[in-house]
């Protein structure tokens, strides 16, 4: 299961939960996570609200194939001429 820890770090953060070290590593979208695959540690985790929530993998993996495009450029605004009255 991802996990993502919600306090960022320089470098990730380090967890142990009895004999499973965790790196909650930065990725390129700024989040940091880890793959904790112990249940009990996911859930160890999990119950720390302030301090971690789960990656909805489904929501990520349509997040990083599906880019949006950049909003196209308004053209040029034109501007009224001028008419001088003699």
């Amino acid at each position: 299961m991802l996990i993502e820890s919600i306090i960022k770090r320089e470098g990730g953060t380090h967890v142990t939960l009895g004999e499973n070290a965790y790196h909650f590593q930065p990725r390129e979208d700024g989040r940091h996570v880890a793959d904790v695959q112990d249940d009990e540690d996911a859930d160890t985790l999990l119950a720390i609200t302030e301090g971690y929530r789960a990656v909805d993998e489904d929501a990520q993996a349509a997040s990083d194939t599906v880019k949006a495009e950049p909003a196209p450029k308004k053209p040029a605004r034109k501007t009224a001429a001028k008419t001088e009255v003699a």
